[in-house]
């Protein structure tokens, strides 16, 4: 947590940001900003690391992309996949709960299907679903 407090500091610094304006586009407090960024809030809500994350983000975004380096570029791709957009819920949004998380929307069943299974029978379902597969290529 205080490596992630570490990294928020460094990031605000680079974009020119103080805590108060940090906080503002984040919808949090200044003392939250504080606190996180010194390691202090251990208990910060998901919600608020996830705002201070998107507030961050937004900001680096608006920055020339070619002076980022491709851990940041990287960083942006996976803070714009946890952003809600500002318009969520207008024609043509997809909510955040809704996105799809692989190209195969079968291999994400499959996933929720075995882990509905308990664990002690997880290797029948797989023993199953095996010979189902070899079945099916005959």
């Amino acid at each position: 947590m205080r490596a992630l407090g570490r990294q928020v500091r460094r990031t605000r610094e680079f974009l020119g940001l103080t805590q108060r304006e940090l906080a503002q586009r984040a919808g949090v407090s200044q003392g939250a900003v504080s606190r996180f960024e010194g390691g202090r809030a251990m208990s910060a809500s998901f919600l608020t690391i996830v705002r201070l994350n998107v507030a961050l983000a937004q900001a680096l975004g608006s920055r020339d992309q070619s002076t980022l380096s491709e851990e940041a570029r990287r960083y942006l791709r996976f803070i714009e996949f946890l952003a809600v957009p500002p318009d969520a819920g207008k024609a043509g949004e997809t909510p955040v709960a809704e996105r799809e998380l692989t190209m195969d929307p079968g291999s994400e069943e499959w996933m929720s299907l075995y882990r509905r299974v308990s664990p002690r029978n997880r290797a029948r379902l797989l023993a199953l679903a095996a010979a189902a597969a070899d079945a099916l290529e005959e």
